[in-house]
């Protein structure tokens, strides 16, 4: 049986509950949350009686546990796993990794130097669709691959009378959509172009706030100063262009197109629809074939997102090293920093390897 606890009792918990209650011979033994209510809700609709902290330093200190889930905002990240790496518990944290590359090597050395598996809950990781287009390219099925273009978009803060909330407020939220949404369209740039973070060569970006001002609970008003949207460019050492956009301001759509000098692919967001194309010669400017719908094979889809718990889970259980760790994580938030930094600026930035 694997004990595991679950810090942070919000929205986006639910789907940690769910995860681990997919999994063979796991219990939630324990969960945190600084809302008693927030938990209590969350036992009963899972009809669950773990243990309840409102603090998880005391629920570390009190329940004997394998791992941890952290569920809480992006700026309690840092804090909270280093505390669970002390506690020797093994650790799947929430996205965005934390605020900076600072606060996620201060993550990466304390799991590192505690032995405890670590991993980022990145679930576009894990997306069927993803993984098949990063088999396609790697085994040279699309040739030499020249661009990815992704999006991601999410609608709910487009509404002005939604208040002002962590999400949006930088020293809590980070880089706003540009770090919680582009951290999926980052990571799946590197999928499907067979890249890792680090051979990003340069990135340029530019970002925007719409709504300035937000309510307050009081009746007041607060400054929203953390991103509603951002579109960005990634050159990759090998010559690769990665074009992203995010936005928290656009109906809901994921999709993803890659291009290659043999072959190039298309995700459907809204539909969920794959399209391959495959070139043909042609001495004119159109297109010399289609679009046509493929399915992703069954094994891709049976597999759905990999199920990330229960593969966190096997990695405990096998003595396995699970992705994407800590050290991915870092990589990609020094990208995610590099593209703040364009955006602020406005201006190119390139990035050194090791940095």
């Amino acid at each position: 049986m694997i004990r595991v606890g679950i810090i942070g009792c919000g929205r986006i918990s639910l789907q940690h509950f769910e995860g681990y209650l997919r999994c063979d011979d796991v219990e939630i033994a324990a969960i945190s949350d600084v809302n008693p209510d927030a938990m209590r809700a969350a036992a009963s609709h899972f009809g669950i009686s773990p243990k309840m902290f409102d603090d998880y330093r005391e629920m570390l200190t009190s329940v004997k546990l394998d791992a941890v889930s952290i569920t809480i905002p992006d700026f309690l990240h840092a804090e909270a796993a280093v505390e669970c790496a002390k506690a020797g518990v093994h650790i799947l944290c929430e996205k965005p990794p934390a605020l900076n590359a600072e606060q996620v090597r201060q993550m990466c050395e304390a799991a590192e130097a505690a032995g405890v598996k670590n991993m980022f809950h990145f679930n576009y990781h894990f997306h069927p669709p993803t993984l098949y287009v990063h088999r396609l390219a790697s085994e040279g099925a699309l040739g030499r691959l020249f661009h990815f273009r992704g999006h991601l978009f999410v609608e709910r803060m487009s509404n002005p009378d939604v208040p002002l909330e962590w999400r949006m407020q930088r020293e809590k939220g980070g880089y706003g959509a540009l770090s919680d949404l582009g951290i999926h369209v980052l990571d799946r740039a590197c999928l499907t172009l067979n890249q890792q973070p680090t051979d990003v060569e340069s990135v340029s970006a530019t970002a925007h706030i719409f709504i300035h001002e937000r309510k307050l609970p009081d009746g007041g008003t607060g400054k929203v100063t953390a991103y509603d949207a951002a579109a960005f460019v990634l050159k990759f050492r090998n010559g690769a262009l990665a074009l992203g956009e995010v936005s928290r301001f656009s109906p809901g759509s994921n999709g993803f197109e890659v291009n290659g000098s043999k072959a190039a692919v298309r995700f459907d967001g809204v539909t969920g629809a794959m399209h391959f194309y495959e070139k043909r010669p042609t001495d004119h400017q159109r297109p010399a074939a289609e679009f046509n719908r493929i399915e992703v094979p069954e094994d891709f889809v049976k597999n759905i997102e990999r199920d990330e718990f229960r593969y966190f889970i096997e990695c405990i259980r096998r003595d396995n090293h699970p992705q994407p760790d800590f050290r991915y994580g870092l990589e990609c938030q020094k990208v995610l920093d590099a593209l703040d930094k364009s955006a602020r600026e406005g201006r190119r930035i390139e990035l050194t390897q090791g940095s």
